[in-house]
């Protein structure tokens, strides 16, 4: 599976689900593709740390990080 990731010597783990999708699209590179999969029967919720259940839309979380880098300082501009 390491031929897979091509030049990439080091790989990023983060445990939080919000926190990966907006560090996944800000970290992209023009050209690069993030996959944002799905969790199949608990999709549209969160597991807190105390077990408990809250609503989550990786969709909602994906907008707010692109709309996040689309405004910050250094942000690639739109293709076309």
């Amino acid at each position: 599976a390491r031929e897979a990731l091509g030049d990439a010597s080091t790989l990023d783990v983060e445990l939080d689900r919000s926190a990966a999708v907006s560090h996944a699209i800000q970290a992209a590179d023009p050209g690069d593709l993030v996959l944002i999969l799905d969790r199949g029967e608990r999709s549209g919720e969160l597991l807190r740390p105390d077990g408990t259940a809250a609503a989550f839309d990786d969709r909602e979380q994906a907008r707010a990080a692109l709309a996040a880098r689309a405004v910050a300082p250094g942000a690639p501009g739109p293709r076309g």
